[in-house]
């Protein structure tokens, strides 16, 4: 096992430093330093305030989630853990890895671990359903691609996987999906069969959500995909950037799906690539692309700082116990 998370560990800072390189190779660092000192740094702090209001939202939406299954744990206790699990992608070999700090915490918090794992992968399945759903819709107001056929088969992906999350956790469909997670359960050895029978258990709560908190929870998904896209739309605006502000919802989208992926530590580089490729469509620079991503990525690396904080915070309540 640990082998294993060595062996990973490698891969995934051989991948970051492969492309930290070949990004390093095609940017034009005199134009890039260009671009960075044409920025009025003055102006990141609304970007900023903008992108923690979503990390709010994505807190709100995740105590809801809990709330809703019947457990209790703080608002404060759900954001600082969020940013725990951000800590943690720049530590561990992949994204599950860095949500298990996550789940350890409000596990320890709400009483029930079973319960908390459900509504965490209810909560990454919300919170990627509108992005894909956004970035389909808005690939079919591209130019990029003049095929209509091709514009329609995204547009039907999109409402696809609406019409498939809705039916995972509608009581009557779902019941088939729950039916399989039991025949699968009771055909485990006997530890594995008492904690997925608990998990299922858990995940038919889910499933008893009346469709009023299925539209609030996935209103607030909205809400965070949305401010995420102004986000890439402003940060494309103070490096002067012109580009449709569909292709930013485009490449906000891949970006999200790339992110599931641990591909790199933190996803570094992904993001400055994924702009590179879709910006460069629009005859945007390299190093404009490399200089909205290093913008947006400012906000992610200050909240793995709060994380950091959150977990030295820990242990020292750990070590006070003890």
């Amino acid at each position: 096992m640990v082998h294993s998370l060595v062996r990973k560990r490698f891969l995934k800072i051989l991948v970051t430093l492969s492309l930290l390189i070949a990004l390093a190779i095609i940017i034009d660092w005199p134009v890039f330093r260009r671009v960075v000192t044409s920025v009025d740094w003055v102006l990141l702090i609304p970007l900023l305030l903008i992108q923690w209001v979503t990390r709010l939202a994505e807190a709100l939406q995740l105590w809801l989630v809990i709330r809703f299954i019947g457990r209790s744990v703080s608002l404060s206790r759900v954001f600082l853990s969020n940013a725990l699990a951000t800590f943690y992608g720049f530590i561990l070999p992949g994204h599950i890895l860095a949500t298990a700090p996550k789940w350890l915490v409000l596990s320890r918090a709400t009483g029930s671990r079973a319960d908390v794992l459900n509504a965490i992968i209810y909560n990454r399945l919300a919170l990627l359903v509108p992005p894909i759903f956004i970035g389909s819709v808005a690939f079919g107001f591209t130019d990029i691609f003049l095929d209509n056929r091709l514009k329609y088969s995204l547009f039907l992906v999109g409402i696809g996987i609406v019409l498939a999350t809705f039916l995972l956790f509608y009581r009557r469909t779902g019941a088939i999906v729950l039916g399989a997670m039991l025949w699968v359960t009771h055909r485990c050895p006997d530890g594995l069969r008492n904690a997925g029978s608990t998990f299922v258990g858990s995940f038919s709560r889910l499933q008893e959500f009346n469709v009023g908190k299925h539209l609030v929870v996935y209103a607030l998904s909205t809400f965070v995909a949305l401010l995420r896209i102004f986000a890439f739309i402003y940060a494309a605006w103070l490096v002067s950037a012109d580009v449709p502000p569909e292709s930013l919802a485009l490449a906000y989208a891949v970006i999200v799906v790339l992110a599931l992926f641990p591909l790199t530590l933190g996803n570094i580089g992904i993001r400055e690539s994924v702009l590179i490729s879709v910006l460069s469509l629009y005859g945007v620079a390299p190093a404009e692309s490399l200089t909205i991503g290093l913008i947006l990525f400012l906000e992610h690396v200050l909240f793995a700082v709060v994380g950091g904080g959150f977990q030295l915070r820990l242990a020292s309540e750990r070590s006070g116990s003890a």
